[in-house]
């Protein structure tokens, strides 16, 4: 993910089987929600969600927490920055 002053971009699996990351910021209670389009091994569309929100915003490690969801398979996510 990429932040350009205005907006975050980003891309899922870089390589031959990419795609474009759709990201949603929420700055008033730091909510983020990514949103992608896959595709499973038959080909067929999948789509890929994740909600979390950002925590200790002014640490240099700050972290984003929350869940994610593809398909009908569910789980918890947490991401660190790393300095």
């Amino acid at each position: 993910m990429n932040w350009d002053g205005d907006k975050v971009t980003g891309v899922m699996n870089p390589g031959p089987d990419s795609s474009p990351l759709n990201v949603f910021v929420d700055y008033s209670s730091w909510s983020v929600r990514l949103d992608a389009e896959s595709k499973d091994t038959a080909g067929k569309a999948v789509r890929i969600e994740a909600e979390g929100k950002l925590e200790d915003i002014g640490s240099p490690r700050r972290k984003l927490v929350g869940m994610w969801r593809q398909a009908d398979v569910t789980g918890e996510f947490k991401v660190t920055r790393e300095q």
